[in-house]
C-alpha cells in the first residue's frame, strides 16, 4: 500500500516536472544549495575578492575601500563587517553559508509550494 502511495507521488512530481522544467530547475538548485551551501559560497567569495574584500583585509583603492572611507567606523559584526572576514576566510564565511543555506532552502519551498498549486490548480 505504502509502495503505491509512493510510486503514485513520484509519477505526479515527474507530471509536474516535465510540466514545469524552469520551476524544476530552480526548485532542484534551491535544494542543491541548501545541501551543500559551499555552492554559493565559492561564487560569493570570489565576488568578495572581486570587489576588494581579501585574504589580507581590505584592499587599498578598491570599491571596498571607498565603501569603509564613506562608512567610516565600521561596526563589530555589521554587514561590512562580516564582508571583510568572509573575504578573509573568518567568521564571515560560516555567515555566508548559513545565508546560502537559508536562501536555499527558502527558494525550494517556494519552488515545491507553487508546483503544488499548480498541480490542485490543474
Amino acid at each position: 500500500m505504502a509502495s503505491t502511495r509512493i510510486s503514485a507521488a513520484a509519477g505526479a512530481a515527474l507530471t509536474v516536472a516535465k510540466a514545469n522544467p524552469v520551476l524544476t530547475t530552480v526548485g532542484v538548485g534551491g535544494l542543491a544549495v541548501a545541501a551543500a551551501p559551499a555552492l554559493a559560497v565559492v561564487p560569493v567569495a570570489g565576488a568578495l575578492q572581486c570587489v576588494g574584500f581579501g585574504t589580507g583585509g581590505v584592499a587599498a583603492s578598491s570599491f571596498a575601500a571607498t565603501t569603509q572611507g564613506l562608512i567610516g567606523n565600521v561596526v563589530a559584526k555589521s554587514l561590512f563587517a562580516t564582508a571583510t572576514s568572509a573575504g578573509a576566510g573568518g567568521y564571515g564565511v560560516a555567515a555566508v553559508a548559513s545565508a546560502a543555506q537559508a536562501a536555499g532552502g527558502v527558494v525550494a519551498a517556494a519552488a515545491g509550494a507553487t508546483a503544488v498549486w499548480l498541480r490542485r490548480r490543474g
